[in-house]
């Protein structure tokens, strides 16, 4: 079945994680074993952006209705994602132990393989997003990495299971530059997965209401 942005039941934001350690190194972090490492968390400019985006995203909650469904942040398992989202969730009062706060790994990072992985981000991202296009989004990063509509089926998978599970809902998915940029283009009508980058791409804690859609 596929997801139709067009007709959900809830309200969905795309968080972008705030600056990470890194960011500050110019460092692609990727994989799963690193990413969930302290060490690899948010720099403390990071989490002053996540704090402002949690301030952001409450003054435009509280210019809409109530939602039915309540408030709800998912966050990729990567420190810096749970960093993130932990602090911008705090400021509409919700903590990470709340039914309200939920790690899964259909947000995790885009992996780019092991020929990238913890080496400098301006090559190896510069060849993965002339891939994506060249390909039409099967380019294969550093031979063993995930492919951009690899990631947009995953996030299609969560799109479909938070319609089954909640109604009326505000949603915030907390996750990464590259896989948000995926999503805004799985969400936006007339969009190609491919261009994802080029057109949608996000700055360390940017916020982007996408569902419902913008017509491009």
């Amino acid at each position: 079945m596929a997801f139709d942005p067009t007709n959900c039941r809830n309200t969905y934001w795309l968080l972008r994680h705030g600056r990470s350690l890194a960011n500050e190194q110019d460092l692609i972090c990727s994989a799963m074993e690193n990413g969930i490492k302290p060490e690899w968390r948010l720099a403390e400019l990071g989490r002053q952006q996540a704090t402002a985006a949690g301030q952001r995203f409450k003054a435009e909650v509280e210019k809409m209705p109530k939602p039915s469904g309540g408030l709800i942040f998912l966050t990729s398992p990567f420190s810096r994602t749970i960093d993130t989202a932990t602090l911008a969730a705090a400021e509409v009062g919700i903590t990470p132990d709340s039914k309200n706060f939920e790690v899964t790994e259909l947000l995790r990072e885009r992996y780019y393989g092991k020929v990238f992985e913890l080496t400098k981000a301006t090559s190896g991202y510069d060849v993965t997003w002339a891939g994506d296009e060249a390909e039409n989004g099967d380019y294969v990063p550093g031979t063993d990495g995930e492919t951009c509509n690899q990631v947009a089926a995953r996030l299609t998978e969560l799109f479909k299971a938070c319609e089954e599970r909640f109604s009326g809902a505000y949603i915030v998915l907390t996750a990464h530059g590259d896989v948000l940029s995926i999503c805004q283009a799985l969400v936006t009508p007339k969009a190609e997965i491919k261009e994802h980058f080029r057109k949608f791409p996000f700055a360390n804690c940017e916020l982007k209401k996408v569902i419902p859609p913008t017509m491009i």
